[in-house]
């Protein structure tokens, strides 16, 4: 039990100074990406989300949008983040049942969140099955299925379709 206590607190130690030296290397990268000048994805995608929130510009942000997008097509969407589809959602929630004249762009979203792979830069799964139903919901869109693919043997989709099944089961 003393062993235990000691591995305990011992971890706790490494991850205290984990966490120090992280909040040393974020505070340097920042301060090397301002004075270069460069911005990173995720810089992008913070100013994305506040350009369409914040009241002031979000109008001008989205007329801009309007003008030039009529046709939205995103791939991979299970690979997209809560903040990415934040903004994204930002300007097209200003479709949902408005009807202020102009016709939302259409919206295509295409995606399997078996698929997801970048739960490092954020990505949720979950997303996508809230995207697909505003687009359908909010957008009046329709949600479409295909279920077969030439990628793999009937055998390797069988048991991979069984994992995520009894995964789903289990919540």
């Amino acid at each position: 039990q003393m062993r235990e206590q000691i591995d305990q607190q011992d971890a706790h130690e490494d991850h205290r100074a984990m966490s120090c030296l992280s909040l040393v290397l974020f505070a340097e990268y920042a301060a090397l990406k301002q004075q270069r000048g460069l911005v990173d994805m995720n810089d992008l995608e913070r100013v994305a989300v506040a350009l369409l929130s914040e009241h002031t510009l979000s109008g001008w942000v989205q007329q801009r949008l309007d003008a030039r997008v009529r046709h939205l097509l995103i791939d991979e969407f299970q690979d997209t983040s809560p903040l990415q589809w934040h903004a994204l959602q930002s300007w097209l929630a200003a479709y949902a049942g408005a009807g202020g004249g102009m016709d939302a762009p259409r919206v295509f979203i295409v995606g399997d969140p078996k698929q997801s792979i970048y739960r490092f830069r954020r990505a949720e799964p979950r997303v996508f099955d809230a995207a697909r139903e505003f687009v359908v919901q909010g957008l009046g869109g329709d949600a479409l299925a295909c279920d077969h693919t030439r990628r793999n043997t009937p055998d390797v989709l069988a048991a991979v379709n069984a994992v995520f099944g009894q995964a789903q089961r289990d919540g």
